[in-house]
């Protein structure tokens, strides 16, 4: 299947590249000597900051990995080994969006994000840094290419928190464009600490907003016209696995490791609760348990249930 590069370069960035400007931290002193590292986040979701002091005495710390889940707070006070002295400190600091190595249950099943009945057929995606910039493609890749005959509305997989929205890409002419980063997309944080990524949908056709939640089998937006006779997303979903590299000045697209690990859910389908096959068809089911299984007593209430 053609041109699968136009969805899956935004994903390169995403696991080769620690975000930056929408978190900072702060310091500041208190009267009994320790100091408080603190944080302010502009963006919804969970991040992990990982910390490197350049100079740290009268204190130590052990743990410098932390994770962010508010939009402010105080991630760590320094204490005063001698409460008679200051403590003298440096530090830099990097952060990425997701919780480090969250708790993930394999058996946990997905919701197909088309409506129910509609006929999928799925692709696998390559992993395009080896193709063009000869990385190690990694063991756990899993990015699936899902594929409609008529345009139809993209759902919601899983219960969960929008984290970003792009809406406003142009479709990418096929003819002259080889791949192109330009993808309208959704960002999903899941409560286990996995984030999904649904990417290919029609321009302006997306219809939640960051910050909100969504329910399995709610309507994100439509998919998006790939070729002569078929429409298709994206869909991944992964997770923070290692921030190792994190501080590492001389890694490029070729050498840097992914920070994230991927997931290969099961999926609710007419064939049963299954990992999805590549060059196969599904039929979209959806239940009533694959829906409520994560709603609050609040959130059941307003569906009626």
């Amino acid at each position: 299947m053609r041109n699968l590069l136009s969805f899956f370069l935004i994903l390169i960035v995403l696991v080769s590249t620690a975000q930056e400007g929408n978190l900072k931290l702060s310091s500041k002193r208190n009267s009994d000597k320790s100091i408080d590292i603190e944080c302010e986040k502009m963006e919804a979701g969970s991040s992990t900051v990982i910390l490197k002091f350049k100079e740290l005495s009268n204190s130590s710390l052990r743990n410098t990995v932390f994770t962010v889940n508010g939009f402010s707070g105080n991630i760590v006070t320094l204490q005063p080994i001698n409460k008679d002295q200051s403590i003298t400190y440096s530090y830099t600091y990097r952060y990425v969006r997701g919780k480090l190595n969250p708790k993930i249950s394999k058996d946990f099943v997905y919701a197909l994000p088309y409506p129910v009945s509609t006929e999928v057929a799925v692709r696998e995606a390559g992993f395009l840094r080896s193709k063009y910039f000869g990385s190690k493609q990694p063991e756990d890749w899993k990015v699936f290419y899902l594929v409609t005959k008529e345009q139809s509305v993209v759902t919601a997989s899983r219960k969960g928190l929008v984290l970003q929205v792009e809406n406003d890409k142009e479709e990418i002419d096929e003819e002259r464009v080889s791949y192109s980063s330009e993808s309208n997309k959704i960002i999903i944080e899941h409560e286990d600490g996995t984030l999904a990524m649904y990417s290919g949908f029609a321009k302006g056709s997306i219809n939640v907003r960051v910050g909100e939640t969504v329910i399995p089998g709610q309507e994100l937006g439509r998919n998006m016209k790939r070729g002569n006779n078929q429409y298709a997303i994206s869909f991944s979903v992964y997770y923070l696995k290692n921030v190792d590299q994190i501080f590492e000045e001389n890694k490029n697209v070729t050498t840097a490791e992914s920070y994230y690990g991927w997931v290969n859910p099961l999926f609710i389908t007419n064939a049963g609760n299954i990992n999805l096959e590549g060059k196969q068809k599904y039929e979209v089911q959806l239940s009533d348990e694959i829906i409520q299984k994560e709603l609050s007593k609040r959130e059941l209430k307003k569906l009626g249930k």
